[in-house]
């Protein structure tokens, strides 16, 4: 059995070349972009992240040195006079005091207080304005250390301590202190408490500028102090991925490395992107950090609106193609109806095209071939009615003919003919049948032209062999 051949409609084609040639570029060359454009933000992300860490880094390191020069201008200062005081008359010596003021005085947002201890802990200070030092038992703790590591003619670094200062703000301080021990004999410390909120400050105003979140952690993974100054100095941040890789380094890390990260944070894991770089003579490290989808921000809208753009591609190439399409399959469409009508043998249809382009040519051509297949089949027709008309003459003067060799017969095939053609119409035989029934009935005697005229026309009974003869007219 012979299957049907599958039919495809050039609409389709036609809207699917549409489709390839201008959404699967602009898709292609989309996606292109956003990845080169992903690479090179990735790629500043990486430089922006690495040279903020260092910068701040390098801030800090400055800053912290500048206390360390702070501190031996305090001791270099107060040093000479303590040694040459009774032990017993420090606490009370108005030269010491003033020293001690005017240090303080002079640094106001650095120094928050100074302090010179004799070898029995009896001390003289001076304080900045609304700072108590007594007042925080953590400070206090911090300052007996420092005594112990003054007593080992050692130097003292304390870990950065949150304090409430006024307003009710935190701020995170330092305890700093050198032994005071000429000719190697510990005659006690000079120690200074000094504010670490220029850090604090330099890490918000990075936080700002940048959107970073900025922090300092020290080696064993402590926060020294961060953008945010609601978190506590201390903090245990050695659970955080970026803090990890810096702890691998023992505080000794040699470069900046920056790497993504998760990030718990409540009960979501926030895909981080941070970068941390180590204050080497410190043994801190600076790490900044921001979401990857804010890192990323532009890349995700640029797909956004790419996204977009091919939707609207989309759609503006259906309907171009449909109208494309339709301009083109509409008239071949009416072509292929017209010459399915001519196929059905109905030569009156035309395709009524009207167009400049090689359609309207074909449907022309196909319109006067039609024209040249109409006249030749009217010709035909109108030949073929002749011939029949003819025929049908001819077999009319034959029936004639054998009617007149025997007037007994006359008007006898005629009569037959007539009454066989109705009695066929009332059997509702086809009209080609009734021709032939027609045609048959007028020439059922035709035999007879062949009969001799002594027996066709003899008046009495035939003969058995005069009949044998008559029967052979049929």
């Amino acid at each position: 059995m012979k299957h049907k051949q599958t039919r495809v409609r050039i609409l389709y084609v036609i809207l699917a070349v549409l489709l390839a040639s201008t959404v699967v570029p602009v898709w292609f060359y989309g996606e292109r972009m956003m990845s080169l454009n992903r690479d090179t933000l990735e790629t500043q992300e990486s430089d922006l992240q690495t040279i903020t860490s260092e910068s701040v880094s390098h801030v800090i390191s400055l800053y912290m040195e500048n206390l360390n020069q702070q501190l031996k201008e305090l001791s270099d200062t107060v040093v000479p006079l303590a040694i040459q005081i009774p032990a017993a008359k420090i606490p009370t010596d108005p030269g010491l005091q003033l020293a001690l003021g005017r240090f303080v005085a002079d640094r106001p947002t650095t120094v928050l207080s100074a302090a010179v201890l004799n070898d029995q802990a009896r001390f003289v200070q001076s304080e900045a304005p609304n700072f108590n030092a007594q007042s925080d038992p953590f400070l206090g703790k911090s300052l007996a250390a420092a005594f112990t590591a003054a007593q080992q003619g050692l130097a003292y670094r304390s870990n950065p301590i949150t304090v409430l200062a006024q307003g009710g703000n935190n701020d995170v301080v330092m305890v700093m202190a050198e032994p005071i021990h000429p000719k190697d004999q510990f005659m006690g410390m000079v120690a200074a408490i000094v504010a670490l909120k220029p850090i604090t400050d330099e890490l918000m105003v990075t936080n700002q500028r940048s959107g970073l979140e900025a922090y300092v952690v020290d080696n064993a993974g402590r926060l020294v102090t961060s953008y945010d100054p609601d978190k506590v100095a201390g903090t245990d941040m050695a659970a955080i991925p970026i803090v990890q890789r810096f702890l691998n380094w023992g505080g000794n890390a040699p470069v900046a490395e920056t790497r993504p990260f998760p990030l718990q944070k409540g009960n979501q894991v926030v895909d981080m992107l941070g970068t941390y770089s180590p204050i080497k003579k410190l043994g801190w490290g600076v790490i900044v950090q921001r979401k990857i989808s804010d890192a990323y921000a532009t890349v995700t809208e640029m797909r956004r609106q790419t996204y977009r753009l091919g939707l609207g591609l989309v759609v503006l190439s259906i309907l171009v193609g449909l109208l494309a399409a339709t301009t083109i399959t509409h008239p071949i469409d009416l072509l292929t109806r017209t010459a399915r009508s001519i196929a059905q043998r109905d030569f009156s249809k035309r395709a009524e095209i009207k167009s400049n382009t090689e359609i309207g040519e074909l449907a022309a051509t196909f319109n006067q071939m039609a024209d040249d297949i109409q006249h030749y089949i009217g010709d035909l027709q109108a030949a073929s009615e002749e011939n029949r008309k003819l025929f049908i003459d001819s077999i009319e003067m034959i029936a004639a003919a054998v009617d007149a060799k025997d007037p007994y017969t006359k008007g006898h095939s005629g009569r037959v003919s007539h009454y066989s053609v109705i009695l066929a119409q009332e059997l509702g035989l086809p009209d080609d049948e009734v021709d032939k029934i027609r045609i048959s009935a007028t020439l059922h005697d035709v035999g007879k032209i062949g009969i001799e005229d002594r027996v066709l026309k003899k008046p009495g009974v035939l003969t058995n062999e005069e009949f044998e003869i008559m029967k052979r007219h049929t």
